[in-house]
């Protein structure tokens, strides 16, 4: 009877030290599991906080206020985007209507727009007109291209009278100077980077703003400047090298007021 008591309480000890031991190899996997999951966790929040912060809009301290985010540019009253530009220390001349009725607020900018010139490249003070709303979407852009190490953007035009979209006979935004063609980008250690030479792996149709591996670092400045005011939603249309053979010395970039969606190409 003894013999069957002491077997049968070895026997109950067994399966204690088993189930312990299973419940500690429980455990520790609950443990480990945890443990990943937090780490997950953590990498997620780290990569969602880089991507929020990637996506963030410039913004401009002027006066008590800051710009406007985005395309919000282009709906302007004449007033408001006039103050935006006096307390930015832009100066400027606004020029009678007559002189431009094709232009809602028609300005001549003289003056750089927080450290950086916007000028037209064959010095035509008639191509170097803006309308107010451009002048103020080129001061939002312009933390931009002085973060690069842009300090003067030289344009083919802004303001063409009567300009139409090739191949649709449609009101370009250079009629009414809510368009620029940058053509050369000015640095500020010297060096010229211009789209004809310099905006590398110009394949028709790609996609303009992903990162291209075999691109020089002049290429990368440029995509990024163009890039960075797309992410930016400061210009509505973007036609870059890759579009057309037009637009192969130069990215044009227009505003389009009262538009709910965006063309990039």
């Amino acid at each position: 009877m003894a013999v069957v008591q002491r077997a049968t309480l070895i026997f109950a000890l067994l399966l204690l030290s088993g189930c312990c031991a299973q419940a500690s190899s429980h455990s520790m996997r609950s443990l480990r599991n945890a443990s990943l999951a937090d780490e997950r966790r953590a990498d997620d929040s780290r990569v969602t906080a880089t991507r929020n912060e990637d996506r963030a809009p410039t913004r401009i301290a002027v006066g008590r206020g800051f710009l406007p985010n985005g395309r919000a540019i282009a709906g302007l009253s004449t007033r408001e985007c006039r103050r935006l530009l006096r307390e930015s220390s832009v100066r400027f001349d606004p020029l009678p209507p007559r002189e431009a009725p094709a232009i809602k607020d028609p300005l001549a900018l003289r003056s750089s727009i927080l450290g950086v010139q916007f000028g037209p490249a064959n010095g035509m003070a008639k191509n170097g007109v803006v309308d107010c709303r451009l002048a103020v979407a080129l001061l939002a852009w312009a933390p931009i291209l002085r973060d690069a190490g842009v300090v003067k953007v030289e344009h083919y035009s802004t303001f063409r009278p009567g300009a139409r979209v090739r191949g649709t006979g449609k009101a370009s935004g250079h009629s009414h100077a809510l368009a620029i063609d940058a053509a050369r980008f000015y640095m500020r250690d010297g060096r010229e980077l211009v789209i004809l030479d310099d905006w590398d792996e110009r394949e028709k149709g790609g996609a303009p703003c992903p990162v291209r591996r075999s691109e020089d670092d002049d290429g990368r400045v440029l995509r990024q400047v163009v890039c960075r005011a797309v992410e930016r939603d400061l210009f509505q249309v973007v036609i870059t090298p890759h579009h057309d053979r037009d637009h192969q010395n130069h990215v044009h970039l227009e505003l389009v007021p009262g538009s709910n969606w965006s063309f990039i190409h």
